[in-house]
């Protein structure tokens, strides 16, 4: 292989790490370390190499933390540091979520090595990007239909896949979506297993989250990105519905070329998550993409679908236009589905908010946020004065979701 510095610090490389694979380029570098392209000796793949350094508080702390989950012990539960120990603290705890684990939509762990000043985690090599970076390469940011659909369904099913076994990612966002390949913008073929799941330094196995208190973590900083938020990661509650939201703004963003909630500062954007709907009418999109985007940003976690759920919604379902039934936007009934009835709203009492947001392009908006996101995602730090500020008032006011349609059935589908 070889590259731009591939042999920069062999010799502070864990010998066994060095055995098994040849050092290639750089592929990037950060606050916690860098990751770099390597081969593997014996087959001849190529992988990704993420490096960062570590200390021996953090071996001391993990192995304390991993003993209390294995005991289930949550009254002594231990969080990530918030200095550099803290990002040594991700590097064992991505290794260890993605240990015995393997899923086309998640990124998959090869080998993990411990050196004298080093972890070096093995992984897929993705070579096609972000999410954030493909749909930049439409106009105005919005993806097709036909292939938002597909982008969707995979990082949904690597959402269930994960919440099945009682992971919480915690930190979803398009950034942290990738593809396993280069591919055109249109005319390619989208095998199930394209996108992947990547960066689980934050991500919490549910026998981790405190009992009593509706699983509230007083103690716990945010974990995530702010325009990622669900409105109950800002009481710190630790729940997989969080996921599941991060997943509607996903697929908001790819579909309507904007971020559903944006402001100016921190505190607008927190106010706009907690107390608005985002527009749906910036871009025509169809009545069946955007329910499905209205299912998942439900504000009341109790009644918003799980990742299973939503990947029996229609517009998941349906593979070509002709075969999708249109919704009458005046249906405020609940749906019909059995699997995800009893996650709808009691009632359906919008506040008519929609298209009062900004409605600037994703293009613009994104690429803005891109930047923000690798500080925000760092300390992700609840205690910020627009977090408190919000925690603290008796009440906040949260208006119940937009009028939904009834998901529709094979049987209609059919008609």
């Amino acid at each position: 292989m070889g590259g731009k510095g591939s042999k920069a610090g062999l010799e502070v490389f864990p010998p066994a790490f060095l055995q098994d694979y040849e050092i290639g380029q750089e592929l990037g570098e950060g606050a916690y370390g860098k990751v770099i392209m390597v081969q593997h000796k014996q087959s001849g793949e190529k992988r990704a190499a993420k490096i960062t350094r570590r200390t021996n508080q953090t071996d001391a702390t993990y192995r304390q933390k991993k003993f209390r989950r294995q005991r289930k012990d949550q009254t002594a539960r231990e969080q990530p540091p918030d200095t550099d120990e803290g990002e040594s603290w991700s590097a064992l705890n991505e290794a260890e979520c993605l240990k015995k684990y393997q899923h086309k939509n998640i990124i998959q762990r090869h080998d993990f090595y411990t050196g004298d000043p080093m972890y070096v985690l093995v992984i897929d090599l993705c070579t096609g990007g972000d999410l954030l970076e493909y749909s930049l390469r439409y106009d105005n940011g919005a993806v097709p239909e036909s292939i938002a659909r597909k982008l969707i369904r995979q990082v949904l099913e690597g959402l269930a896949y994960l919440h099945g076994l009682g992971w919480i990612h915690r930190d979803l966002k398009m950034e942290n979506v990738m593809f396993s390949r280069k591919l055109k913008l249109d005319n390619d073929v989208f095998e199930d297993s394209l996108l992947r799941i990547i960066d689980f330094g934050f991500a919490t196995h549910v026998d981790e989250v405190p009992s009593g208190a509706d699983s509230h973590d007083k103690k716990a900083k945010a974990r995530g990105s702010l325009h990622y938020f669900a409105p109950e990661s800002v009481y710190r509650k630790i729940d997989p519905s969080a996921d599941v939201w991060a997943a509607g703004v996903i697929a908001y963003s790819i579909l309507y070329g904007t971020m559903p909630f944006d402001g100016g500062d921190e505190t607008t954007v927190l106010q706009k998550i907690m107390t608005e709907e985002p527009p749906y009418t910036t871009r025509q999109v169809s009545p069946l993409a955007a329910d499905l985007v209205r299912r998942l940003l439900v504000k009341d976690n109790i009644y918003r679908m799980t990742a299973a759920e939503a990947l029996q919604h229609p517009f998941l379902l349906d593979s070509s236009p002709h075969d999708i039934t249109p919704l009458s936007n005046q249906h405020t009934s609940p749906p019909q589905s059995a699997s995800s009835e009893d996650r709808l709203p009691p009632s359906s009492q919008s506040s008519s908010k929609t298209g009062r947001n900004s409605s600037s392009t994703h293009s613009g908006q994104q690429q803005q946020h891109h930047h923000q996101h690798q500080q925000e995602q760092q300390d992700g730090d609840d205690d910020s004065p627009a977090a408190c500020e919000l925690r603290e008032e008796e009440q906040v006011h949260t208006p119940s979701s937009p009028p939904l349609s009834p998901m529709v059935s094979a049987d209609d589908r059919r008609h």
